[in-house]
């Protein structure tokens, strides 16, 4: 059965009259996003696409293994960053960051100097760390092999610091880089360290604990840097409430992914929160715990985990565990709403509402497909897809 997602009313209210200041297009209607998902995202992928383009080709153009800046620095960055850098996962991050600061005024040369930053010190090495690790757990790497991804990683930290520093600006600028990113990568490291280990015990107090934080939901950090940062630059003081709703999107982010990526966390060694409800589940807890044991075994092996993922996800459903995990994910999604519905105006807030729906749509779209995402069907921003393919009306 699926959960059901009710919206906030005075959200609704919110997202209906800045939809309206920007001249009401049919297929970016905030409920949309409950009636097609696919569809949905498709439009509001293309919105921002379209309406960022110019910031995001001034980017990609000068962070492009070919570029100048890329090419001036030593070969193993410039091989590393060549099978690293990616478009749409740049976009994906730093899409907030221009659609905050464009609500909180204007997009300046020093929000483009920013995301330069952030693309070479956080971007693509944490990119290079996360594969590493998951390379590294899967024993498909050897000792010798493991010095470039480490070496490029602290240059690029380095060098994203130095750009940082070069833009002469507010030092919490640098703090709040600085932080997060230690903050991730003891996340990664603790998260490397558990792989493939199943927890000794599960019960309410560690589900509980798991979605306040103290586990692997906190390991996105770009809504936290990109949103301080523009605050930042705007010399402007972050009240609580909005720290938390940034606290609680993080969070979103990661659920979601949780919940799209049954498959894959298991097959890399990754206990996540339906896996845990799962296994406080006395009724399936016995088989949950066999059948990932046989998973891991059966990739050691390098055999078919095939008849054990189906299994598994049948098992999730029988536990209502998505269900569990969704519910989580909309009630933190809430907490960010109301934090954008305090803050902003509803007509400099179009953009946001579109952020949100992106997180909306993507927990509608999987909760009517089982659990899963059909990702032949979601449009991805800077994939190759022709621009004219998809109007906005």
């Amino acid at each position: 059965m699926e959960p059901k997602f009710l919206e906030d009313e005075e959200w609704c209210d919110f997202a209906l009259k800045s939809w309206e200041y920007v001249g009401s297009p049919t297929n970016l209607h905030p409920n949309l996003a409950f009636a097609n998902p696919y569809l949905y995202d498709q439009y509001v992928n293309r919105w921002l696409e379209v309406k960022y383009h110019n910031i995001f080709q001034e980017l990609f153009e000068e962070m492009a293994p070919q570029s100048k800046f890329i090419q001036s620095q030593p070969s193993y960055f410039v091989d590393t960053w060549e099978k690293h850098f990616d478009h749409v996962t740049v976009w994906k991050q730093l899409i907030t960051f221009f659609v905050f600061a464009k609500a909180m005024g204007e997009i300046r040369e020093l929000h483009l100097s920013l995301a330069k930053a952030y693309i070479v010190g956080q971007a693509i090495p944490s990119m290079v760390v996360d594969s590493f690790i998951d390379i590294n757990n899967s024993n498909r790497i050897s000792p010798s092999a493991a010095g470039t991804p480490l070496l490029f990683s602290l240059t690029a930290y380095n060098l994203g610091l130095k750009m940082l520093h070069s833009v002469n600006v507010n030092q919490d600028l640098n703090l709040v880089f600085l932080d997060y990113t230690r903050e991730m990568y003891n996340l990664m490291w603790n998260e490397k360290n558990t792989r493939f280990q199943l927890p000794k015990e599960v019960n309410r107090y560690l589900l509980e604990d798991y979605v306040k934080g103290k586990s692997r939901l906190l390991s996105s950090i770009f809504y936290a840097v990109n949103i301080q940062w523009v605050f930042t630059i705007s010399n402007l003081e972050i009240p609580n409430y909005f720290n938390n709703a940034i606290l609680a999107i993080r969070k979103v982010r990661q659920l979601n992914d949780e919940i799209a990526d049954l498959d894959e966390d298991i097959h890399e060694g990754l206990i996540t929160l339906p896996y845990l409800h799962s296994l406080n589940n006395k009724t399936i807890s016995s088989q949950m715990k066999q059948n990932i044991t046989g998973t891991w075994n059966a990739i050691q092996k390098q055999e078919s985990t095939l008849e054990l993922d189906l299994q598994r996800r049948e098992m999730l459903q029988k536990a209502g565990s998505c269900n569990y995990a969704s519910i989580h994910s909309w009630n933190l999604l809430n907490i960010f709403k109301k934090a954008i519905v305090e803050y902003f105006r509803p007509e400099d807030a179009f953009d946001i509402v579109n952020l949100i729906g992106r997180r909306t749509n993507h927990l509608i779209r999987m909760s009517k497909n089982k659990w899963s995402d059909n990702k032949k069907q979601v449009y991805e921003p800077y994939s190759g897809v022709d621009f004219d393919l998809i109007k906005i009306s």
